[in-house]
């Protein structure tokens, strides 16, 4: 990523973290920032302007979140830094003129595709986590079970390898008392 690029992004989402905002919606936000910033080559001197790119670009992201994320009008003004009434024109832009940009629909994608594999992988990952919680607490009560089952067997055992002994020795024994006779 260009110096640039950089610069532009760390000034458009420096006060995100001051937004009451999840962690994991955080780090979603901060990537559709990162991508469409990225390749709309978002430079640091255009942040705060007019420039086509730079509207494109929020818009996209706005709309975004404003499509995947349960969020009013006023936060995702907020995200974006500008007022809740450009957020309004934002969503205008891409029902208008902007739906029949190529470039710009080719954006919607990917960002659409970027929140749908965060999601899908987080989901994922917390559902992993909670089966395996779940599996773990069903696997432990059935090695309890289990070891009880196997003392019970080991305690017969012993007993039948004992009388076994017994049964051998008293052999032994008659076996002796008759060879000796």
């Amino acid at each position: 990523m260009k110096e640039g690029t950089k610069l532009a992004l760390n000034k458009a989402t420096k006060h995100l973290d001051s937004l009451n905002i999840k962690d994991d919606d955080l780090q979603i936000i901060k990537a559709l920032f990162e991508f469409a910033y990225k390749e709309k080559n978002i430079l640091h001197s255009i942040i705060g302007s007019r420039k086509r790119d730079l509207v494109e670009a929020n818009a996209a992201i706005s709309n975004i979140i404003r499509k995947h994320f349960n969020f009013p009008v006023v936060l995702i003004g907020k995200v974006i830094g500008k007022h809740y009434s450009t957020i309004i024109h934002y969503q205008k832009l891409n029902d208008g003129c902007l739906s029949h940009d190529k470039n710009y629909l080719k954006l919607i994608r990917k960002l659409n595709m970027m929140v749908d594999n965060y999601k899908r992988s987080y989901n994922e990952v917390k559902f992993d986590y909670n089966s395996l919680t779940e599996e773990r607490e069903l696997l432990v009560e059935k090695l309890m079970r289990d070891i009880s089952s196997l003392k019970v067997i080991n305690s017969s055992l012993k007993n039948e390898v004992h009388n076994l002994k017994e049964k051998l020795s008293n052999e032994e024994k008659d076996t002796l008392c008759h060879s000796t006779l």
